[in-house]
């Protein structure tokens, strides 16, 4: 998941701390990310102990206890039957420990009734399942079919849990008219909300894909960052939810259905995003709180969110956006941003994810 293939327990993505405790997934997806560290068709293997885990985040200097959102196994599935124990271990550790965070899962794998009945009997955890299923089929996703994509999510269902699809990426397989609207047509029933999203870019991992021609990826887009998607595809898929499912919640941006689920403002603020927040999908009284949260926060509010980066930064507090007078690494940029909420302008941000969402438009990249 980063440039220098240096493996991290903790990092800070654009909508979550992501905790990643095991490395490694033998599923083999042929546009994944793990493709640029050589782990995608791997044996998960143990980063390290659930108690260490626990100490870890609970030290980590951008946690914030009952209010962060946290995701696990971003560089593993979770539920690969080789995790499994493990995941419940670790979601013990947690409820013991007093973590009250959200905790999304993200995953493709089978799920059965034997592992959710082990997590339903975990108490006082906030889980919310991000179930992945594309509709590309297995060329692309070799070990995954559609009729257990459908069963994970009437399973969830059934046990309460909150589900957001993710519906990624959208490649011109998926995108055709009639899988659109078969697509939109099952999970507007069996979810709370869609988040549809392109092809990621990196110009290292472009190049691992487009080598073995798994993905046809444009030779322009060769060298970019961020996103692949057609302006007409996206028009496409609002078109189609119009027609079908009108009241479903349907982003372009994995905070956006976290806030929705949880009932909250979304806090990377996209309230203040043209581009993104009108667009969207979303319920009048979902709006209503983004709109009642739209503020620029005070010099003090400021100057105390700062403060956990542990180094001076000046800035200025603008009517309609803060100015950081320095520079940031990529995850204090999305914290300052999640605490915030509301247009951040930097110097520039020295980027480690591959993954650069559309939190970091128009900002300068640094070495």
């Amino acid at each position: 998941m980063y440039e220098d293939k240096v493996p991290r327990l903790i990092y800070y993505h654009d909508t979550w701390i992501s905790i990643d405790i095991i490395k490694g997934c033998p599923y083999g997806c042929v546009y994944c990310v793990l493709r640029h560290s050589e782990i995608n068709k791997s044996h998960p293997e143990e980063f390290t102990t659930v108690n260490e885990c626990v100490h870890a985040l609970q030290n980590y200097r951008f946690y914030v206890p009952n209010k962060s959102y946290l995701a696990i196994g971003n560089e593993t599935d979770m539920f690969h039957p080789s995790n499994q124990s493990f995941l419940v271990d670790l979601l013990s550790a947690f409820s013991s420990a007093n973590i009250r965070n959200p905790i999304t899962l993200i995953t493709k794998s089978p799920l059965n009734r034997r592992i959710l009945d082990q997590m339903a009997g975990i108490p006082n955890l906030k889980l919310i399942f991000a179930l992945s299923y594309s509709g590309l089929g297995q060329k692309y996703e070799p070990n995954f079919n559609d009729s257990d994509h459908k069963e994970n999510f009437e399973l969830v269902r059934e046990y309460s849990f909150p589900i957001f699809h993710y519906w990624r990426p959208i490649l011109q397989e998926n995108a055709q008219i009639q899988k659109v609207r078969e697509m939109l047509s099952f999970v507007s029933g069996v979810a709370n909300a869609t988040v549809f999203i392109g092809l990621k870019l990196h110009p290292e991992l472009n190049r691992i894909i487009a080598k073995d021609h798994s993905v046809p990826i444009p030779d322009k887009l060769i060298d970019n960052y961020g996103e692949w998607l057609d302006p007409q595809v996206i028009e496409l898929i609002y078109q189609s939810a119009y027609e079908i499912c009108p009241t479903y919640p349907l982003y372009r941006h994995t905070a956006c259905a976290m806030a929705s689920i949880l009932a909250q403002h979304n806090r990377t603020g996209t309230i203040y995003r043209e581009d993104i927040c009108p667009p969207s999908q979303c319920k009048p009284e979902q709006r209503s709180i983004c709109r009642a949260a739209k503020s620029i926060p005070t010099v003090e509010q400021i100057q105390s969110v700062i403060s956990h980066l542990d180094k001076s930064i000046e800035f200025e507090r603008m009517s309609d956006q803060i100015i950081i007078n320095g520079h940031l690494s990529q995850e204090e940029y999305a914290f300052l941003l999640h605490q915030l909420n509301c247009p951040i302008r930097v110097q520039g941000i020295r980027f480690e994810n591959l993954y650069r969402g559309s939190i970091f438009d128009n900002q300068k990249a640094i070495s």
